[in-house]
């Protein structure tokens, strides 16, 4: 939602103070960066760095549950991202030119009631399903809201690896935690299926040759996808209706958009290290719950991509007033990530250089 701030704001603001030109027109032509249309772009996450991001951290929110009302300082880290997106106003931030050192901190009084007028967000909002818990208020100064939101952008590998082919995934556990809750969703043309992972040994891996479970139709394969995740979820810890608002959240993303990707519950050592998490005064019980996400490209995939460079891009056949919303025409979802894939794959040098030029342009900004 538009109440939501974000980094590109942050941006804009220092590159005016640095006397560098800035749009200031939202509804303003020119080109789309990272695949989003430049209408879009006061509301999305774009600093100027983003040609180094590797991974999205997307939707994390903190829970609050009180009998009393009390005030909290809050402080997340993120040693290897910087945090782009959050709600309500933080205390300070780290609005980093590199990917690293990112951190916010919030200063919030938890209130005793549940309800509250909220923000208003749209009837179809993806923010709506984060609400339905039994979470205490939050307040900063006049904001209020049932949790605390942030989202972020980082660089780092994780120890979750996966090797792709046509008729198999390998999935990997190259760390010494064993992963509680893996599930492989498969939603591409003509095909609605999973395969559910009930535990991953450190140091082991699994092959998963074909999915487990197929369905006819994307509404019976979306609720017993949905169904079987949020067991995994509660499993880790968390209250039912965290997991149930947690999973509703993804609909749009995790299940409607169509793709390959692996859906994962970190193991608790992970989150901590990825997003070590301060409060003051320290709560009697802390739960923490993160979900991996891996999108998979398979050697049809690859193809795919192959044929769209070798005709597209390499016939100069593309503009970027082509991409709609987050995808491009032609390359579908993730078009940046696709096209630094097809710089591993045979093509020329100077379709190479091409392709640099366009990613170059993507990640540039106004």
């Amino acid at each position: 939602p538009n109440f939501v701030y974000d980094l590109s704001r942050v941006e804009r603001t220092r590159t005016t103070l640095s006397n560098r030109p800035v749009r200031t027109n939202r509804n303003s032509s020119g080109p789309a960066t990272r695949g989003f249309t430049p209408s879009s772009m006061d509301l999305m996450p774009i600093p100027t760095f983003t040609e180094k991001i590797t991974q999205k951290m997307e939707t994390p929110v903190i829970y609050f549950y009180s009998k009393e009302e009390v005030d909290v300082n809050v402080k997340v880290d993120f040693p290897r991202g910087v945090i782009s997106q959050w709600f309500p106003n933080v205390s300070s931030i780290n609005p980093s030119d590199e990917a690293q050192n990112g951190y916010g901190v919030w200063d919030i009084k938890v209130l005793k009631e549940i309800t509250a007028n909220l923000p208003r967000t749209s009837g179809n909002s993806i923010w709506n399903p984060s609400r339905e818990t039994k979470a205490n208020i939050v307040k900063v100064e006049n904001e209020l809201e049932k949790l605390i939101f942030y989202r972020g952008l980082g660089d780092f590998d994780t120890a979750l690896k996966i090797l792709a082919d046509d008729d198999k995934i390998i999935v990997i556990n190259n760390s010494k935690e064993e992963i509680k809750g893996l599930i492989l969703l498969n939603h591409r043309e003509g095909v609605q299926e999973f395969t559910h992972v009930k535990l991953l040994e450190a140091f082991s891996k699994v092959t998963i040759k074909s999915s487990q479970n197929k369905f006819e139709t994307f509404s019976s394969y979306m609720k017993s996808a949905k169904k079987k995740i949020v067991e995994d979820l509660i499993q880790s810890g968390l209250y039912e209706d965290e997991s149930v608002a947690m999973v509703n959240t993804w609909e749009g993303g995790y299940f409607q958009t169509k793709g390959l990707r692996l859906l994962y519950v970190l193991p608790r050592e992970w989150t901590d290290e990825i997003l070590p998490i301060k409060m003051k005064p320290e709560p009697k019980e802390l739960v923490r719950t993160l979900v991996g996400r891996i999108e998979i490209l398979t050697n049809k995939d690859d193809e795919k991509i192959l044929n769209y460079v070798n005709t597209k891009i390499k016939n100069n056949n593309l503009t970027f007033f082509e991409i709609d919303g987050k995808e491009m025409k032609g390359l579908g979802h993730f078009p940046e990530p696709k096209l630094r894939r097809a710089l591993d794959l045979d093509i020329t040098v100077d379709l190479k250089e091409k392709i640099r030029n366009h990613l170059k342009t993507m990640n540039q900004g106004f």
